[in-house]
């Protein structure tokens, strides 16, 4: 999947930090040289697909994004629109550029179309970007388009692969998530306990992908009251999404979950703050604004239940 072997083998692993870490951009002064043949043009466009791809897992989106244009741009003019090495860049930079703000969703919408016209409405191709578009449309808070998305995208990945495929496992992640957010417990809570059992067989226990369907179950029980339970699961779900991910907003997710357990539970509220605290960082860090000011909101609630706790 990625040139430098290197890289490869820490993705495939799930280590995406690291994968980040190991990749570097082409030099960016030599892209556009007039002695650089054609052959050379695609291979430095694949590198820069490549470390947009490594970015985008390591919650580094505006470098996401960058990278993955200028891979778009370098393919437009080698290949042409419709090429499968084109419109693999466009949805991607879609992808990097809807974790961040609504700009991605008519780019999201215009690269589905171009590989409807070049694959078909219902192929597998086309399943996987509007799996990942109703991702993108969840964190808008347009919950109904991205359930008719993922219900769309689901069956034609299941059938076109198999079911314990890597995309089809991280289908079901997508839905279990939404489900999460439409407040469907147990349907959140069917779907990821299938998932981390299929997960655990492809990837192993420790992948962050296991701990993000975890971090759904975790979410369910808390919702039920059983924090104590939920409160169990989150060291490892939070040390897997870090080995995997760093400072990530997948992370920050997990942290902010293992806070509201503590306000649940009335104990150890000193460790909730500093996880809220960690989380904004981790918003901020990776543009995400608006999280970051909802968190500080929660720090504000930790304090005052810790100011009213004190003689």
């Amino acid at each position: 999947m990625f040139t430098d072997p290197a890289v490869d083998e820490l993705w495939h692993a799930g280590r995406f930090r690291e994968a980040y870490e190991a990749s570097a951009a082409p030099d960016d002064a030599l892209n556009d040289m007039p002695f650089r043949d054609r052959h050379d043009t695609l291979a430095r466009s694949q590198l820069w697909h490549e470390h947009g791809l490594v970015a985008w897992y390591a919650g580094r989106y505006r470098e996401s994004e960058a990278a993955l244009a200028r891979a778009l741009e370098m393919r437009r003019n080698a290949l042409g629109e419709s090429h499968a090495d084109t419109l693999a860049s466009q949805f991607r930079h879609a992808a990097a550029v809807g974790v961040l703000d609504r700009r991605g969703v008519p780019l999201f919408e215009r690269a589905i179309d171009a590989l409807g016209r070049a694959f078909g409405s219902e192929s597998v191709e086309v399943a996987l970007a509007r799996r990942d578009f109703s991702v993108c449309l969840r964190e808008f808070g347009d919950l109904p388009r991205a359930r008719a998305l993922i219900d769309q995208a689901r069956p034609v990945i299941e059938q076109g692969l198999e079911l314990d495929h890597p995309a089809a496992i991280l289908a079901l992640i997508a839905d279990a998530q939404l489900a999460e957010l439409e407040r469907d417990d147990a349907r959140a809570s069917h779907l990821a306990q299938r998932a981390v059992g299929l997960g655990t067989i492809a990837w192993g226990a420790a992948h962050p992908f296991v701990a993000t369907a975890e971090l759904v179950l975790a979410v369910s029980e808390l919702r039920r009251g059983d924090a104590a339970a939920a409160r169990k699961r989150l060291p490892d779900i939070c040390d897997n999404l870090e080995d995997g991910y760093g400072e990530h907003p997948e992370l920050a997710r997990a942290l902010w979950c293992r806070a509201a357990c503590a306000v649940a539970l009335k104990r150890g509220l000193r460790g909730a703050e500093r996880d809220i605290l960690r989380v904004v960082a981790i918003y901020r860090a990776t543009g995400l604004e608006e999280r970051a000011t909802q968190a500080m909101d929660a720090v504000v609630a930790i304090r005052w239940r810790m100011n009213k706790r004190e003689p």
